[in-house]
């Protein structure tokens, strides 16, 4: 299912290939904590409810695609799709 730009990313790393890339409605593949990568769509802060509110450095939120949560990632744990 994942090839190996997926895991190694389009910059070697398995990161996120630049700040631009982390714009609200990107779709990426993301690195679960269980290892495992899974799509996800990036959110933008409009679509935060207020409970997940945070500053800007403490991650990226995504919403997984196919599940009803979001969750905030690292963003090293991102690569494009």
């Amino acid at each position: 299912m994942v090839g190996s730009s997926v895991e190694g990313g389009a910059d070697g790393d398995g990161g996120c290939c630049g700040v631009g890339d982390t714009s609200p409605g990107t779709i990426v593949w993301v690195r679960r904590r269980n290892g495992s990568w899974w799509p996800g769509r990036i959110l933008g802060p409009q679509e935060l409810p207020p409970s997940q509110i945070m500053s800007p450095r403490s991650g990226t939120p995504v919403k997984l695609l196919g599940r009803e949560d979001a969750s905030v990632y690292d963003h090293k744990s991102l690569v494009l799709f």
